[in-house]
């Protein structure tokens, strides 16, 4: 039975992930091919270990609070300034929901109830960072921005902020929540940018949400929420 192809088109070398000497001996790797039919491995030309270049995996979910998407604008790089939903890297040992609902905690500052699913994510093909995103909402708690966030926002589904997303994760697991709710993604949305790209997004120019941090929730939210 033959196994798996491998994908040559993600993997990138030695080179761009800056891994020079073996974590078990600190003897000098090397790309090689130990297994006819797959790419090059990294491998320790003194012992032999293997180092393989697995993907990291992300978790985050999207939040509903009173009817209204919660998202963060980043205050740190990558993306600085672009719009998110909370989400993070999966700890070892931990479950990407239980992941999730931790960074709802950690960013935002709110315990979530995660409702289901929304996909799984990677962009562009061969990126090392794969993302399981849920949709869930507020248990307890108000959220807020904390120390990794410029600010919070809350949305309508059909008027999310799609050309200041942070990343092309974030735009495709909020197009299928909207989807949910009956709202869709505009075809030309952006950002098409793979996760650990910078893009810093135009102070001169960003969406305005329903309702910030700073706002009175009482004044705005009366006309979009019962």
């Amino acid at each position: 039975m033959t196994g798996p192809t491998f994908n040559t088109a993600g993997y990138h070398g030695l080179a761009p992930h800056g891994y020079r000497y073996c974590p078990r001996c600190g003897g000098a790797l090397s790309d090689r091919v130990i297994k006819p039919g797959e790419g090059p491995r990294l491998v320790c030309g003194s012992c032999g270990f293997v180092f393989y270049l697995d993907p990291k995996l992300a978790a985050g979910v999207v939040v509903e609070h009173d009817g209204l998407v919660v998202l963060l604008r980043r205050a740190i790089e990558p993306a600085y300034g672009r719009w998110v939903f909370p989400g993070g890297f999966v700890d070892r040992g931990e479950h990407p929901e239980e992941a999730a609902v931790r960074e709802a905690r950690e960013e935002a500052g709110v315990e979530v109830a995660l409702d289901g699913m929304l996909g799984i994510y990677s962009h562009p093909t061969g990126s090392a960072v794969i993302v399981v995103a849920y949709h869930g909402r507020v248990v307890s708690g108000t959220p807020r921005a904390l120390d990794e966030s410029l600010d919070i926002g809350f949305f309508q589904p059909h008027e999310i902020p799609w050309m200041e997303l942070a990343f092309a994760t974030t735009r495709q697991a909020l197009a299928a929540f909207a989807e949910l709710k009956g709202a869709s993604a505009p075809q030309d949305g952006a950002p098409d940018v793979p996760w650990g790209v910078s893009q810093t997004a135009s102070r001169a120019s960003r969406a305005e949400p329903l309702l910030t941090e700073s706002s009175s929730r009482q004044d705005l939210r009366a006309p979009w929420v019962k």
